[in-house]
Formats: C-alpha cells, structure tokens, sequence
C-alpha cells in the first residue's frame, strides 16, 4: 500500500521551537510530506497544493543547484546535518525573497528517513557601535594594501579586486569584474596550472607558492601567491581569496646586489674575484679537454700621473673608455676583466699557440688603446705594457697564473713599457715544437704508433666490470708515451681527428668482439667523439661501416659526446643521434656534465641514455659540500629522465662510499684501474669475473 504524502508529521517538536514555527517534513528525495500553518503562513502554499512538491520549490532560482547539490550530499551519501541554524534564502508564492534561519533535524521511520526543516525569518539585530568602524577599517586595509588582493566566486570570476592588484596586473577592474582571475596566465614549463592549485585547494583549503605570470602588457613576472578557500555552513567552497605580491623589485635588487659584489662598480667589468673564479673553471676543463688557455694582463703606462695631475674624476674617466675599447677589441667569447687600478686582464680560451697570432692579439690591442682619448677640451693618448702565460705551461691553476702573467707585465715596463714580455722566453720554441709535432702525428697513423688503452666502468655495488672507455694513446718511437693534451687538440685543429677516430673506433669494436666471443662479457664499449667527427656529414655512414665490418652489436657500443658539442647546432645533433640510436641502436652518453651550458629544457630532447658526471665535482666529494648537493642534483635529474649515470675520477673509497648512498650506479677512476692497455684490461676482467660468486 502507498504511503499518503499528508501523513509524515513529525514524532517530536524540537527544543526552543514553538507551535506558530514553521515546519516542513521532506523525504529523501526532497518531498515535502508535511506542511504545517506556519510554513503556508510564512511562504504563502496552501497544504493542498504543496503537499508532494519539491522543497527546491522554496528556494530562489539562482539558488537551486547550490542547495541541490547540498542535499544530494547531505540526503543521498548520508552527509552529517549540520548544528545550529544556517543561513537560507526562502522563495514565497509570490516569487519574494526572504532571509531564513534554518535547523535541520532527521530520523528514521518504516517507510524511509525523514527530514524536517524548522524555519524562522532572520530578525536584524542590533550591530554594536565597533562593527561598522571595524567594517570600515577592513575596507580601507583591502583597499590600501601594499599586496594584491582579489576576491573570486566559485568559478574563479573576480568579484572584488584592489588598486594594488590591478597595478600587479595591468588590468582595470572595470574589466577583471565578471571574468576569470588573470592568476596563471604564463604557460612556461614548470609554473602550475589553476587546475594543480585547485587540487591542493581541495585538500588543504588553502594554497602558498611563488608562481610567473603575464601581466596585460604580456610581461611575464615573479610573483608569490597565497589562496584561500571560503566554504559556507555546509562546507561548500563559495569563494576564493588570493594574496599575491611582486617580486619583480626583489629580485632586481638581488640581481643587483649579485652584479656588484662580482662587478668592478666603474667599468662594469668583472672584478678579480669573478675574473679568477671564472680562469679556474676554464682552467679545469682545460686540463680533460686539452686545450690551451691564453691570459693577458695589462697595465696602463703613466696612469698614477694622470690621477695625481688631472684628478680622479679625470681618471675614472679614462678607466671606463679603455674598458670599453677592450671590449671592441677581443672576441666575444674572450673574457676581460679589471683585476686593480690601471690593470685589466683578458682571458683566451682555447688560444692557437703559434706566435703570430698572439703578436697579433697584443698589437691590436696595443694599436687601440694608444688612440687618444678626449676628455673635455684635451686630448690623452696612453700606452699599456702587457705580460702573458699560457697554461698549462706556465702554470697550472689561477693563482699561479694569474702571478706569472703580473710578473711577465712588470717586466714590459721595466723593459721601456709600452711593449709585451712572455712570462718565459720559451714561446719560438713552442712554436717550433708544435710544427715537429704536427708533422709527426701525419705519419703516426700510417706507421701504427697508436694505440688503444682501456678504463673499466663498475657497478657501485657489485664491482663487477661493466664497460670500458677507449682512450687513445700515442706511443711515439724514441720519445714515449705523448700525453694526450699535447697532441689531441692539433688533430682536432687540423683534421687528422677524423681518420684517427675512425681508427679508434674500428679497433675498439673489434676488440670488444673478441672479448666477448671469449666469453668476457657483457662488455659495452664507450668512444669519445669529436667535435670535427661530429661536424662530418658521414659519421653515421662511419659508425655503420665499422660495426658491419667488425661484427659488434651496435647494443654494445656507446658514444660519448660533451654538452658543448651537443649545443653548437642543436637540431642537427639531435637528428644524427637520432639516427644513430633509433635505427642503430647505439647507446649516447653526455661526457663531462655539469661543466657546459646545456639547458635543461633541451637536455629531454636529446635521445641520450647516459650523463658522465664530471670528475671536478667528485674530486671533493664528501658529505655536506657544495659538490656533495650538486652531484645529488644530477642524479636526480637522471633518475627522472631514467638515465644511467657514471662517476668519472673516483680515486677514494670515501667517494666510492658517497656514490654507492647516493645509489650511483657507475664509476671509474684510479681507485679501480687507470687506462691500461688491451692485454692488462682483460687480465683484470678475468680477474674481476673469478671473484664473482658462481650463480
């Protein structure tokens, strides 16, 4: 039998309410099954013509899908009634809205659970004198505030912004009103969406982070932001609230602050903590890479006259125009900075050492700064005598160099100034040196003076010989072993890299097959490449023909590249490496990382597998040092790019203790073997692999 709809009244009348008190009885579904006198008196619906109606019918339409949303929850998913009254806007017969009070009440009964709402019309009540000071006080702060601040509906439309957050903006409010909040305009990698705020929003209910955005103009900026959730009496989110400050002025005042602790404040050069600190990075990749660095120092003749008999102001002058005609002179990638006084150092890197082209840098720099220089009505004309070192014959680190080239400058001017002194007499010789040199490396490939010296990569945890890196070796009859430095680069300058490399290659490919047709395996075989092998339009043709003729599997052989290499025409480096690991299967490694200036942005783009982090960030490597949090950073970078990573330079079991925490999972370095020749590596795999327990 079905349940008439009039017959639900309530079993209890609820504390405090009153017989006159409106009441309405609902099912779950929102039915209204009870309508008392006060209920027709307050909302105008005879019982008749309410009785099983929707109790949405009592709400202003514009409330509806809030309200419904709201019982759905609290009626269907068994949501906890609130306590006390709510705020609810009544809709009466004839379409008036009215301020309501609503207590809620429930309980169960044959035919289902019930709800009744006891319904009071708000009463105004007496506001205490404070109130309306304290409102206006409120008003005056959200207006006058130094931070932005916006009020938003739901939907993140603004309601309320203030002057400080249109100023932020660059929008008006006449034109934020109504729309979304300009809040996460900038797009870039790493800058969160609404949509990530809003997750957190539901969580926590409220949201802090420093974000970029885009102002109306389309400059994109730093800001902090803070947002916070308003939920109403039933624990909806009705509103949002954001906080946001820029900082745009902090971070110019750091950058400035930076500038000038690093800068010289007259020229604008670096000063000689920046300049050495720089040398010294250079210095460190010089000694892998082989280059030679070139650094001058120059002292300007007389200067200490001109301050002493034209004043300071006078001098400055003239510091800040040689300064800049420096600038003119040298390359761009050259480095100047102002070490003291009258004296201004330029860094060369990877100078060409033959004499004449060092002349030619002084004298052109000799030639500009004797021009005159015009200073109010006169003009000045000034000489510099210079001093020069070249690493890593004359010194090998900063400090030393850095002396030598002083000492080599005091002796121009000693010597009469306005003239250039080598800080030895050596440099003919060099240069003479270097001819033979070059001359002998022609013949070095043809009479089989190269060869070919391994160093083991190993498992940081099992120890077990994983790979090997291929370094070439010049064995040159009556002289020995060459060190690399000395002849690398010249092959590199000249060419000759190229058939040496591809003598390099064949021969460690087919040296790896052997070892693993003898069961020595698996052994995966790591070869640099140069940057003049890289630039040659057949390298892949190169590598295809090696691998054909000797056999290797191409899983077994990976290239090693450098970050600079990678950088100098990004989109042709990444469709040969390309080619080289999707159609041939070949494995890439970034030698030397951390020490170029890849972005990170485009390092994903590159079909690399391995990071070789550089040995000068493992040389002092312990706990808690700066290299300590670099070398972290790296590797876990790597890990979200699901790269394998491989120490170079481990020479302590303190290093190798921190690389195994770290979870590192290769290394080389002396601590295991130094490059050794073909014969010595296999002897030590062997010896390796019978250490091994037996699976």
């Amino acid at each position: 039998m079905t349940e008439p709809v009039s017959s639900d009244q309530p079993p209890f009348r609820p504390g405090g309410s009153v017989p006159d008190d409106p009441l309405v009885t609902t099912d779950i579904n929102g039915r209204i099954l009870f309508w008392n006198p006060g209920a027709a008196a307050l909302f105008g619906h005879a019982e008749a013509e309410i009785l099983g109606h929707s109790a949405l019918e009592l709400v202003p339409p514009e409330d509806r899908a809030d309200h419904l949303r709201t019982l759905r929850e609290l009626f269907t998913l068994g949501g906890e009634l609130p306590t006390g009254s709510l705020p609810l806007r009544g809709f009466t017969r004839d379409q008036e809205r009215i301020e309501l009070d609503l207590s809620l009440f429930t309980w169960n009964t044959p035919h289902g659970r019930r709800f009744m709402g006891v319904m009071r019309p708000r009463q105004a009540q007496a506001t205490p004198p404070a109130v309306p000071e304290q409102l206006s006080i409120t008003t005056k702060l959200f207006e006058h505030a130094v931070e932005g601040m916006v009020v938003m509906d739901r939907d993140w439309n603004v309601l309320a912004a203030n002057k400080a957050f249109t100023d932020i903006c660059g929008h008006d409010l006449d034109t934020l009103a109504g729309h979304p909040a300009p809040l996460f305009r900038n797009q870039e990698a790493g800058t969160p969406s609404r949509q990530d705020v809003i997750i957190a929003l539901e969580q926590d209910g409220a949201w802090r982070g420093e974000v970029r955005n885009r102002r109306a103009s389309g400059e994109v900026y730093k800001e902090s932001l803070a947002i916070t959730t308003v939920r109403n009496s039933f624990g909806r989110t009705t509103h949002f609230v954001a906080v946001c400050h820029d900082l745009s002025s902090a971070i110019r005042t750091e950058e400035e602050f930076r500038f000038h602790t690093s800068h010289d404040a007259l020229t604008g050069l670096p000063n000689r903590f920046l300049f050495t600190d720089r040398l010294e990075q250079i210095l460190n990749h010089a000694h892998r890479s082989g280059e030679h660095v070139t650094l001058l120092v120059l002292g300007l003749d007389g200067f200490k006259h001109i301050n002493e008999s034209l004043g300071h102001p006078v001098g400055d002058q003239v510091l800040r125009e040689v300064a800049e005609r420096i600038r003119t002179l040298i390359r761009r990638e050259d480095t100047v900075g102002r070490l003291s006084g009258d004296e201004f150092a330029i860094l060369f890197r990877d100078a060409r050492h033959e004499s004449r082209s060092v002349v030619a840098v002084m004298q052109k720099l000799m030639d500009g700064l004797s021009q005159p220089i015009r200073i109010g009505d006169q003009d000045l004309t000034l000489t510099a005598s210079m001093g020069l070192t070249v690493f890593p014959g004359d010194g090998d680190n900063a400090l030393t160099l850095i002396r030598n080239t002083n000492l080599a400058m005091t002796r121009a001017k000693q010597a009469g100034k306005n003239t250039y002194k080598f800080y030895t007499s050596a440099m003919g010789s060099q240069a003479t040196k270097r001819l033979i040199l070059e001359n002998s490396l022609r013949k070095a490939l043809e009479n089989e003076e190269f060869v070919v010296h391994y160093q083991p990569k190993v498992d940081v945890f099992s120890g077990q010989v994983m790979g090997m890196e291929a370094l070439v070796r010049w064995n040159q009859p009556g002289m020995g072993m060459v060190p690399p430095g000395d002849f690398i680069t010249i092959a590199e300058e000249t060419g000759l890299i190229v058939p040496m490399g591809r003598w390099v290659l064949e021969t460690s490919c087919r040296q790896t097959r052997e070892w693993l047709d003898a069961g020595l395996g698996p052994l995966q075989v790591a070869i640099n490449l140069s940057a003049r092998q890289f630039q040659v339009g057949n390298l892949n043709d190169t590598i295809r023909e090696v691998l054909d003729k000797t056999g290797l599997d191409p899983r077994f052989l990976e290239l090693e590249i450098t970050e600079s290499l990678m950088m100098t025409d990004i989109d042709k480096s990444i469709t040969t490496l390309q080619e080289l690991t999707d159609d041939m299967g070949l494995k890439v490694a970034v030698d030397d990382f951390g020490t170029g200036y890849s972005s990170l942005s485009y390092l994903k783009q590159f079909p690399i597998h391995t990071i070789k982090i550089d040995r000068s960030f493992i040389n002092n490597l312990s706990s808690g040092t700066d290299d300590d949090a670099i070398v972290r950073a790296i590797l876990s970078l790597a890990r979200s790019l699901n790269l394998q990573v491989v120490a170079e330079g481990v020479e302590t079991a303190e290093q190798l203790a921190i690389l195994r925490e770290l979870q590192c999972e290769m290394f080389q370095g002396y601590l295991f073997s130094k490059p050794v020749d073909a014969a010595a590596f296999e002897t030590l795999v062997r010896r390796e692999r019978a250490k091994q327990p037996a699976v």
